[in-house]
């Protein structure tokens, strides 16, 4: 299953290769240590059985040309899989790489047949910082719908209907739903609240306004638990400060001579008096 070629300095490394790969599918991988990792991992593997669970893992991955046949698969177990995958993004370059890290980004994903690897949220926000970036890359240069296309999927989902359209979720799910968000929390005076609902209640403001007010660091409202107010601030949207370009002399005749053209001009007047108050005096120095 594997061979060993030299590159550099003469230097053995076992590749990944299959009987009936390609020149290109062997030598995909890169001479480091990163391979000579992932072929301990996979020839460990392929020498015992698990008794527990496993996930299926392809030596050479599909999406490079692997196939599914029996001599490029292989059992590995959840953590395995996930290291494997890591692996790979270092042992390969160019547009190889970018879909191995989206390959990275879909092991994050649960599903319910699976019990994926649980990984740190520091590791889980790079992995989809690494994902955003490969995407723009491997999506760059394709074409978009045309405008026959863009009507003809407009057409086909016109009455279509919706598999929730007239259905309401429960009582008790709401009831249910709106608990689990409830959390304790403090006012901007400092009292202690055992949910946002019993402060609301003694605000006279329902507890959504309050759950709004600390998600956007309004009013001073917060949750008393560190690890909650920690998770709403880590997920609030900075608002970068506006820049602005000056217009250059250029733009700004080409804008009045496509006014003029308009019309804009002709009823100076008229146009001052539907003006505001501050908009008059603004325009009248």
């Amino acid at each position: 299953m594997f061979s060993v070629i030299n590159k550099g300095e003469g230097r053995g490394i076992a590749v990944p290769t299959l009987s009936n790969a390609t020149k290109e599918q062997s030598a995909m991988y890169l001479d480091n240590k990163y391979t000579i990792a992932y072929n301990n991992i996979v020839s460990r593997a392929k020498a015992r059985v698990l008794d527990e669970y496993s996930e299926i893992h392809h030596i050479i991955p599909k999406c490079l040309g692997g196939k599914d046949i029996k001599e490029n698969l292989v059992r590995l177990t959840a953590r395995e899989h996930f290291i494997c995958h890591r692996l790979l993004v270092k042992m390969v370059e160019g547009k190889a790489k970018f879909q191995m890290i989206k390959a990275v980004d879909m092991m994050t994903k649960k599903t319910k047949c699976q019990d994926r690897y649980q990984i740190t949220a520091r590791l889980f926000e790079q992995l989809k910082k690494e994902a955003s970036l490969a995407m723009s890359v491997l999506t760059k240069g394709i074409k978009k719908h045309s405008d026959e296309t863009k009507q003809r999927m407009s057409d086909s989902a016109k009455g279509k209907i919706s598999t929730f359209k007239g259905k309401k979720h429960p009582e008790s799910a709401k009831r249910i739903l709106a608990e689990h968000r409830s959390k304790p929390c403090i006012s901007p005076n400092g009292e202690r609240f055992a949910s946002t609902k019993e402060a609301g209640i003694a605000y006279g403001i329902s507890g959504v306004a309050i759950r709004g007010n600390i998600q956007r660091g309004k009013s001073g409202w917060q949750y008393e638990s560190d690890d909650d107010q920690a998770i709403v601030e880590s997920n609030r949207k900075l608002k970068l400060p506006k820049t602005y370009s000056p217009q250059t002399p250029e733009h700004i005749q080409k804008r009045v001579d496509a006014r003029n053209k308009a019309g804009h001009y002709k009823d100076r007047e008229a146009t001052i008096e539907r003006m505001s108050i501050a908009a008059k005096l603004k325009h009248s120095k």
